[in-house]
């Protein structure tokens, strides 16, 4: 017999795993659990490229032959990222969380060929995210000096992977144990957030362990977090319960009948509840109906923030996740504005957007540079670009091309833009002077520098490029 492992199933009974049921209080009373005897050792980095456990008499483990035959990783970069995120886990969390983690990255990364400008941030963001799927406490600014990238970059990226991380995590648990948290939802996920946000605010820790051992505490009940208390006009908090959980259901709701349903039940509710708005916005039979939603939306969620709270957050909108709302329904009301030829206000908010949340964690700058080229506002939208000049995705680098164009800028100076967007992008030349026919559905992900970058530039500025037919002349003759 060998001593209970930390992976095994609980002795209780419970069905869960021992690290997750009884480990702790066993510890606390100094008890050594008995149990069958043990697997061979689990090793992360066999682990790490999906190789199986074996015991001294298999095979001498092959490296090579595991990576190429067990865990394909299409591009290197995607390699680096999962090297970089154990090599900071190691020792901070269990071995096989970190290594759930490094499969569902391979899955994620494999899908969705996310864009890598530093190898820095993905590992940042698995580790926020295993941190929350364990109930292991860091702030994003503690990850953000760990890793040496942004907080608000780190934010960023979660809202990308945040949805499939959660759904590949929970498939991953054992059938009879339960997923860590229960987050269902963005709206779930937030409201979590917006818990600990407002309870740490109440607390005056001296160090970190402290506010571990704080919420700790509060999540022992079978790992789940106390229900958040959601603040409207009315202070109601029993109402703010409600309406949050109705719009949770909402949200997750795929009928469209009880989606529009629930949502104005939300808002009967709590009429300051942006996200139902937005809700009622996308099921909207028109534009000119749906503006009208996404307005009200806005509306709401300036009354729920408050004019304090909203001047305070201006300029790291988004990072205080009760802003998020409000932004969602006011980047909808944009994009809603432009396809109604209402140039002028979506540019207007699109503008406000940038200013709120700098950061642009919604990529409202892609939507205000193409606004600002069909209005033939060169010179803002080279301000913009110089604000963002470190975006080298293709709808900056081609649109580059154009602003200069604009801006009657030399042959020497239009040709040296189009090689840099050429190497930033070499597949967007075929779309743009006809060689390759769009695809009439836009891509699901868009990667960074591939054919589908290139179809998601082409199909919101195609119609800019027809108007300068000696810029596709040339582009034709450098390609």
């Amino acid at each position: 017999m060998q001593k209970l492992g930390r992976n095994d199933n609980c002795h209780c009974g419970s069905g869960k795993k021992y690290k997750k049921c009884c480990l702790d209080k066993d510890q606390e009373s100094n008890i050594t659990r008995i149990g069958p005897k043990a697997e061979p050792e689990w090793n992360l980095e066999d682990a790490m490229n999906n190789v199986t456990r074996f015991d001294s008499a298999a095979p001498e483990f092959n490296l090579e032959k595991a990576m190429n035959e067990e865990l394909v990783w299409d591009i290197p970069i995607h390699l680096e990222v999962a090297k970089l995120f154990v090599e900071h886990t190691s020792g901070r969390y269990d071995d096989e969380d970190i290594y759930d983690l490094v499969v569902i990255w391979n899955q994620f990364a494999a899908e969705n060929q996310p864009i890598i400008r530093k190898v820095a941030v993905f590992p940042a963001v698995l580790e926020n995210m295993l941190a929350i799927l364990t109930d292991t406490f860091i702030t994003q600014a503690d990850l953000a000096r760990k890793y040496g990238v942004s907080a608000a970059t780190i934010s960023n990226k979660m809202d990308q992977v945040f949805d499939y991380f959660v759904a590949q995590w929970e498939a991953m648990e054992d059938s009879v144990g339960e997923p860590p948290m229960n987050l269902q939802s963005r709206n779930s996920m937030e409201a979590q957030m917006k818990a600990i946000q407002d309870m740490l605010a109440n607390q005056d820790f001296e160090t970190m362990e402290e506010a571990q051992a704080f919420l700790k505490n509060l999540m022992q009940n079978d790992g789940a977090m106390p229900a958040p208390a959601v603040q409207i006009g009315s202070n109601n908090k029993a109402k703010g319960r409600n309406a949050a959980a109705l719009l949770d259901q909402a949200m997750s709701q795929n009928d469209p009948v009880k989606r529009e349903r629930l949502a104005r039940q939300v808002i009967e509710v709590n009429p300051d509840e942006a996200d139902a708005y937005s809700i009622l916005g996308e099921l909207a039979p028109n534009p000119r109906v749906a503006a009208y939603y996404y307005r009200e939306g806005m509306l709401a969620g300036e009354r729920a923030l408050g004019e304090k709270r909203f001047k305070a957050a201006k300029g790291h909108f988004w990072m205080d996740v009760e802003t998020r709302p409000y932004m969602r329904a006011k980047l909808n009301y944009a994009q809603t504005c432009a396809t109604m030829f209402n140039q002028e206000e979506a540019i207007l908010q699109l503008e406000e957007m940038l200013e709120l949340n700098p950061n642009d964690n919604q990529g409202a700058r892609d939507l205000l540079l193409m606004a600002y080229l069909e209005e033939h506002e060169y010179k803002k939208a080279s301000q913009l670009i110089t604000a963002y000049e470190e975006d080298a995705s293709a709808w900056f680098t081609y649109s580059r091309v154009l602003v200069e164009q604009g801006l009657d800028k030399p042959e020497s100076t239009i040709r040296h833009m189009l090689r840099l967007a050429i190497e930033a992008n070499p597949y967007v030349p075929a779309y743009l002077i006809g060689k390759k026919k769009l695809p009439k559905k836009s891509p699901e992900y868009v990667g960074f520098g591939d054919d589908r970058e290139a179809i998601y530039y082409v199909q919101g500025n195609f119609h800019l490029w027809q108007l300068q037919p000696k810029l596709t002349k040339l582009l034709e003759g450098m390609i």
